[in-house]
């Protein structure tokens, strides 16, 4: 059956190649992005998408109106993808409190405020599925990304929650955790570097400032990727007949770093258990 997507962070990486496996599924796209999308999207409007400008840190009540147009096209969205952000770098003392502020406002504020313009519609049809695209770094912490990896912590967080909010209205809810795979997001406005530097540093977030120059050398395929996505959404090809996991791994990186940080979890939570427990009444 056809679907009525709306991706937002259309013009780069898994939002771009998401849309494309969309429309060649035969399904129907409403590709969106900051600034001036008859440029930015050009190539998903030739493939057929319908494309609208928008900029998720915008004024929700301005959201709250694209989402009428949004819905208006087709006369419904079946699934809201939120996967509009970007990297700030830099260890959390070179940020300053804005550029720190800035992250939250785009990675995460952004998404409760475009998912909460599109909640109406969904209760309202009582069916429908909400994607968060989040990050291994929902699960785990790497020197140099503080502020990008507390978005999808907190990202991880408010998709858990409003998956139990949602679930009785049968609205289907799930953060995706890609690992590395080869698309820009390490690229102009997709990465923002820090707003100083403190050479004490440069052993930890120095070392992840390095990583990150070596740009599309990531092992991740985005189309393969894109493809599993539409796939989990739909509930087709491996996930036909499966119930769709709030945290979805992507990637064998991903796949394996979150077994480890499992594992170091459980082994950690036995070894205290003497400390952890016993403070009852």
């Amino acid at each position: 059956m056809s679907s009525v997507w709306l991706i937002t962070g259309c013009s780069s990486g898994f939002g771009h190649d998401l849309a494309l496996c969309a429309l060649k599924r035969g399904d129907k796209v409403i590709a969106t992005s900051r600034g001036n999308v008859e440029e930015r999207l050009v190539d998903l409007k030739q493939a057929g998408a319908d494309v609208l400008a928008l900029d998720v840190t915008a004024d929700p009540t301005e959201l709250e109106c694209i989402a009428k147009q949004a819905i208006g096209i087709y006369g419904a969205v079946d699934i809201l993808v939120n996967n509009a952000g970007y990297v700030l770098q830099g260890a959390m003392e070179e940020n300053n409190a804005e550029d720190i502020q800035k992250q939250f406002n785009a990675n995460f504020f952004g998404v409760i405020n475009v998912t909460r313009a599109f909640l109406p519609h969904f209760r309202e049809r009582k069916s429908g599925a909400i994607a968060m695209i989040g990050s291994r770094g929902g699960f785990m912490g790497f020197p140099g990304v503080g502020s990008y990896i507390a978005t999808k912590y907190a990202l991880a967080g408010l998709t858990e929650c409003l998956a139990c909010e949602l679930r009785p209205l049968n609205i289907k809810v799930t953060c995706i955790e890609p690992g590395d795979f080869r698309t820009s997001v390490w690229k102009g406005d997709n990465s923002k570097k820090p707003a100083r530097h403190i050479p004490d540093y440069d052993e930890t977030a120095g070392v992840m400032a390095k990583h990150l120059t070596e740009d599309f050398h990531q092992p991740g395929d985005p189309i393969k990727g894109a493809q599993r996505i539409f796939e989990a959404l739909k509930g087709e090809g491996f996930a036909r007949g499966k119930t769709l996991p709030v945290r979805l791994a992507l990637g064998d990186d991903s796949y394996g770093n979150i077994l480890d940080w499992s594992a170091r979890r459980m082994t950690e939570a036995k070894e205290w258990k003497e400390w952890s427990t016993g403070t009852d009444f």
